[in-house]
């Protein structure tokens, strides 16, 4: 196949069937491989392992990865494989409208309108990851133009989430893709995903690990568009969904397994609520069996 017919054919393609197979690196979002690695065979197994709940066998395949890891890291590792293996649940995003008078009349968070938005919200969460006693996080986060910082980076990460499971965002501006709106790769939480795949580039983001030394198999980190290859970024670009809205809109989505990213503002600020779920007894257990 020509390359140029390969390109329309992947134009031609729905996302789901361009990435297909978390394994084969012309057809993977998690690794762009030049040739075959010799560490491949060893993920696959492993997954396989982890997909019947064996999670010492698992990490005993591993043990040859391990090795480019301190012991801390390797801890860390085990400890990110069993939980996206648990709590990486895919749900399609939604999109609503709030009426902006039940925002602007808030005084703090504790308002009667949020309160019953919080209880609606863990009802959600709990649907999806399972019964648990639940925490429920809200802050707000504030971006304005600073064309000193920009870069071609910033404006194209597009990530999984690390650790998180459902997430809110209230608009408190009139957010678009010049202010900085969140944007998410549609249908990416329908993706098969690697487990194992996914928790290493969590430890090179945040042990900072310099990909140069690590098998070509693992070498990712968080931000999936700048390590693939050009054309892999341009089909995530060509299905890019931007939420753009006036104050008031919401979208609800789950970001462990939704390929999204917000906008880095090129003009003018934006501002949002953003509201998270954490499971304080059962989830945690389930991560020790």
């Amino acid at each position: 196949m020509t390359k140029e017919l390969e390109n329309n054919t992947f134009k031609s393609m729905s996302i789901n069937e361009v990435f297909s197979n978390p394994f084969d690196s012309s057809t993977s979002i998690q690794m762009s491989l030049k040739k075959r690695g010799k560490y491949l065979n060893i993920i696959i197994d492993a997954e396989a392992f982890l997909n019947e709940r064996k999670f010492s066998k698992c990490f005993e395949i591993l043990k040859p990865l391990f090795k480019f890891y301190k012991e801390h890291e390797v801890l860390e590792i085990k400890k990110r494989i069993k939980y996206n293996f648990t709590f990486m649940k895919e749900k399609t995003p939604f999109q609503k409208k709030i009426k902006w008078k039940q925002i602007s009349e808030m005084t703090s968070f504790d308002d009667l309108f949020m309160s019953k938005k919080i209880k609606k919200l863990r009802k959600e969460f709990i649907s999806i990851y399972g019964f648990d006693f639940t925490k429920s996080s809200l802050h707000i986060r504030a971006a304005k133009t600073n064309k000193k910082q920009i870069s071609n980076k910033d404006q194209h990460f597009l990530h999984l989430d690390e650790k998180k499971g459902l997430t809110t965002i209230i608009y408190l501006t009139h957010t678009n893709q010049e202010n900085g709106a969140f944007r998410y790769v549609k249908d990416s939480e329908k993706l098969e995903y690697s487990n194992i795949l996914k928790s290493f580039h969590e430890i090179n983001h945040t042990f900072k690990k310099d990909k140069k030394i690590l098998p070509e198999e693992i070498n990712f980190d968080l931000d999936y568009y700048q390590c693939l290859d050009t054309e892999k970024r341009k089909i995530l670009e060509n299905n890019l969904e931007w939420i753009e809205g006036d104050p008031g809109t919401e979208v609800t989505f789950c970001g462990n397994k939704l390929l999204h990213g917000g906008g880095v503002p090129q003009a003018g600020s934006r501002s949002a609520i953003f509201i998270s779920h954490y499971g304080l007894l059962f989830h945690r257990l389930k991560q020790l069996l």
